[in-house]
């Protein structure tokens, strides 16, 4: 499809110039982030790995190391929690099938809700040995970096942006900078620890089936 241009508006070329422009702009911070964030994926596969949960838990983390390189903070928080809960619900839909082939899901193991919410979500990946404590506080700690950007806070949350910026006398940016550094690390951590561990033996186990 392609975009009718506006009437007055800006020609393809002044486009062009102003996109090659933001390429340079920020871009002593943006190598920094960038390498940054090979060192959080250190523990990627090479060959690559599964990503349960869909293209949507894929793309978000696609996105989202994306912006965090070009510092769209609060998009790289938002879309860390997205692919970890698409994730997580991928993976506990692998683990009841699997569970299901071997005769080995209880009664007490309620289905999936069809709006699962992450408390749910890290509860029954925990009780699953999907996550260990260690990785299952990391995600509620990704939850509470998010959830004063997606919900409102009036001045008198301690949690609120521009509260925190005045309680510690950093600017709101450099606070989103490293909430978002924090939440990236945490989702490029936790996942290949389940891909590499949870899933293959997973995979392994569907396939003795066959």
């Amino acid at each position: 499809m392609t975009e009718s241009k506006p009437e007055n508006g800006p020609s393809e070329l002044q486009l062009i110039k102003e996109q090659i422009a933001r390429l340079y702009d920020d871009a002593e911070g943006r190598t920094a982030r960038h390498l940054a964030l090979i060192g959080f994926e250190q523990d990627f596969p090479p060959s690559g790995m599964m990503f349960p949960g869909g293209h949507e838990s894929y793309q978000a983390y696609i996105e989202a190391r994306l912006n965090f390189i070009d510092g769209n903070f609060i998009a790289t928080i938002l879309l860390t929690q997205a692919c970890m809960e698409n994730f997580l619900a991928g993976c506990i839909i692998m683990e009841e099938l699997s569970r299901q082939i071997h005769g080995l899901l209880a009664e007490t193991d309620t289905a999936m809700p069809k709006l699962p919410t992450l408390k749910w979500l890290l509860q029954r990946s925990h009780d699953w040995s999907i996550l260990c404590d260690e990785d299952k506080l990391m995600l509620i700690q990704l939850s509470e970096i998010r959830n004063p950007l997606s919900l409102y806070r009036s001045m008198s949350d301690q949690t609120k942006l521009s509260r925190r910026s005045a309680n510690e006398d950093i600017s709101e940016r450099e606070l989103l900078e490293g909430d978002a550094r924090l939440a990236i690390s945490i989702v490029a951590k936790v996942i290949p620890k389940i891909s590499n561990s949870f899933v293959e033996e997973l995979l392994t186990n569907l396939g003795q089936m066959g």
